[in-house]
């Protein structure tokens, strides 16, 4: 029995950001990280804030997921 391996998209789209896309952190996203910073308990959400701050105080793209996280806590908690 053969089976088809499903080969990866490159164009895949994820929550309208292609799967490999970089972008620059807001504003808004570095000043929820700075302020909230001392909450953060979990690995992941720390080493996602500190990417987040890092890329925006340099303007550096980063990997749309750690934005991802940032936003989602954004839109979890507003601003504690």
């Amino acid at each position: 029995m053969k089976f088809k391996v499903k080969k990866r998209n490159p164009r895949a789209v994820l929550n309208g950001l292609p799967a490999d896309d970089y972008s620059l952190p807001t504003q808004e996203q570095h000043d929820f990280c700075l302020s909230n910073y001392d909450s953060f308990r979990d690995s992941v959400v720390l080493n996602a804030a500190n990417i987040v701050m890092i890329g925006y105080m340099c303007q550096e793209k980063v990997h749309h997921n750690f934005i991802r996280v940032v936003n989602a806590l954004i839109g979890r908690f507003g601003n504690l």
